[in-house]
């Protein structure tokens, strides 16, 4: 919002004139949101703006209404030789005064990235739900950083939708919260966002025995009651084994012979197969991980809602599957197929890690704070990423070394603070891969320095911090590793 602002600002003050800015606000059914945010304009000043919060459910229209004396228009344009002769135009005298003064002009000023995150998205959720006619949403839970994200994207709507209601007991917003909770047309709306979470958002942490852990079974059913969501635990064990089973089969080979290709593809063909083998059935997926309960979600989704249907209700909708993949990963090629990149609505598609990091800590703090009030998004926040592809190590002997349990990071051979750097070169950058390559190879070279205008560094250090020559010798075998490159090319030592 604050550079839609600069921009109008800066177009009216170089030439002088009107700027009446206009936009659509609310989901037209695609994947944008449109915010509204009408403006107007007059040589290089705000003089009227729609009022309001700028992330809003139930105001379709908002109008920004301004008195402009066109004379003031000419005078800044007299003092500027090339805009001194113009062709006459006729002035319009308007008898009625239809705006407020500038000092009476109160615009809200725009939250911050971490806010946008969560208040952006939460809007158009709602314009989508009640717009499908669904019953609510599907979110497989896996206690990570993603799915934990996009619960909290849904709890933020469920907080919009019933202030909204509040604000307007007989509109559409408060049609809809009844709609969707089964509630008659005269009763009152609630006011505690988690009673809405408890209708519309269906959560599952799907467990594999193989891989998946208490930790995480633990922060998925921490976030799924702060938000209020309809939490079950799901046991996939013998859906991935019978998954292995008939693979196996089919091949002519036995399920342990995998190993023989290394740990990695072993991980790999499991995660697939926690990942993807439920969704396949179903016909979606989403959350956070392969193994560790980032499973399919379409087959809970069909029939989620049947058991909790209220006596004399009409049968429910089907419910949307939510998909939990970050921009990073996708990338990166860091995913399973039909898991969280297969869903109905992903939404969080468009956002880094490091952002959705950012956003945890703010939803995370109290609602009086700024914040959404999810304590539990803290630990989430403060966890290792990992998508538990690997079975959990055994506990380690006395007086030894605690074995380490896989993380992506060490997956993918790369920190998502790298990713985010090589998404900034090639959005912000507009680099193809072979600029890319050597723009981040010149950053590694000087130690995380910014190679895009105000982006961090390879590392993430940004800035220009010195390294050492082993370090950057380490970096640049990482860097290699990550594009598929020679170690050492010649001309480049």
């Amino acid at each position: 919002m604050a550079t839609r602002r600069e921009l109008l600002r800066g177009a009216t003050a170089k030439t002088g004139g009107v700027y009446a800015y206009a936009n659509q606000r609310g989901c037209d059914g695609g994947r944008l949101y449109y915010d509204g945010g009408a403006l107007v304009a007059v040589n290089g000043h705000i003089v009227a703006g729609a009022e309001g919060p700028h992330f809003a459910i139930g105001e379709d229209v908002r109008l920004a209404v301004a008195a402009v004396d066109v004379a003031e228009v000419d005078a800044a344009r007299l003092g500027r030789a090339s805009a001194a002769v113009q062709a006459a135009s006729p002035a319009v005298a308007l008898p009625a005064l239809l705006t407020v003064t500038a000092a009476e002009l109160r615009l809200d000023a725009g939250g911050a990235v971490e806010e946008e995150i969560g208040r952006g998205p939460a809007c158009w959720l709602w314009d989508y739900l009640r717009r499908s006619g669904a019953s609510g949403y599907m979110l497989p839970l896996s206690g990570g950083a993603d799915s934990a994200a996009t619960a909290a994207i849904v709890g933020a709507m469920c907080q919009m939708a019933l202030a909204a209601a509040a604000d307007a007991p007989a509109g559409q917003v408060a049609a809809d919260v009844r709609r969707l909770l089964h509630l008659a047309p005269d009763a009152p709306t609630p006011t505690d966002g988690r009673v809405l979470a408890r209708g519309v958002l269906h959560t599952a942490y799907m467990a594999s025995a193989r891989a998946s852990s208490a930790e995480t079974r633990a922060r998925a059913a921490a976030v799924a009651a702060q938000v209020g969501a309809y939490h079950l635990g799901v046991d996939i064990s013998a859906a991935v084994a019978a998954a292995v089973a008939a693979v196996a089969g089919a091949l002519g080979v036995a399920a342990a012979a995998a190993e023989a290709d290394g740990p990695a593809a072993a991980s790999a063909a499991a995660g697939s197969d926690g990942g993807g083998g439920v969704a396949g059935g179903g016909g979606g997926g989403g959350g956070g991980g392969g193994g560790g309960g980032g499973g399919g979600g379409g087959g809970a989704a069909a029939v989620g809602a049947l058991p909790r249907r209220p006596a004399g209700c009409p049968p429910p909708r089907p419910l949307l599957v939510l998909g939990s993949a970050n921009v990073d990963e996708a990338l990166r090629g860091y995913l399973t197929k039909y898991d969280c990149s297969a869903a109905d609505v992903n939404p969080i598609g468009g956002v880094a890690k490091a952002d959705l990091a950012a956003f945890l800590r703010w939803a995370a703090r109290p609602v009086a704070a700024g914040g959404l009030g999810y304590a539990a998004l803290a630990d989430v926040a403060a966890a290792a990423p990992s998508a538990e592809l690997e079975p959990a190590p055994v506990a380690a002997a006395a007086g030894g070394a605690a074995p380490a349990r896989q993380t992506d990071e060490a997956d993918m051979g790369c920190t998502y603070a790298e990713l985010g750097a090589f998404g900034r070169l090639r959005s912000l950058g507009r680099c193809g891969p072979v600029a890319m390559f050597r723009r981040a190879y010149a950053m590694a070279v000087a130690g995380g320095g910014a190679g895009v205008s105000g982006g961090a560094g390879v590392d993430g250090a940004g800035g220009g911090a010195a390294l050492s020559p082993p370090a950057r010798r380490r970096r640049w075998r990482r860097a290699c590793a990550f594009f598929g490159a020679p170690t050492a090319p010649t001309g480049t030592r």
